[in-house]
């Protein structure tokens, strides 16, 4: 799905209302836009970081450091 949405003087956009909905993106909640080179990414920031993390059920072969 696309979603086309203008950048205001200031800057600004509006996320559409079917992202927002679809996100639980309410007003006051903060995003995080990732530069990815040759295009940006926007996330929602979770309100309870350690909660998203574990939800992300990511498969760790073996330790990132060693001690």
């Amino acid at each position: 799905m696309s979603y086309e949405a203008k950048v205001t003087r200031q800057g600004r956009t509006t996320i559409p209302k079917a992202l927002r909905k679809e996100y639980k993106i309410k007003e006051g909640d903060t995003v995080i836009y990732i530069d990815l080179g040759d295009h940006l990414a926007l996330l929602p920031i979770s309100k309870n970081p350690l909660e998203a993390l574990k939800a992300l059920k990511i498969d760790v072969k073996e330790p990132i450091w060693k001690k």
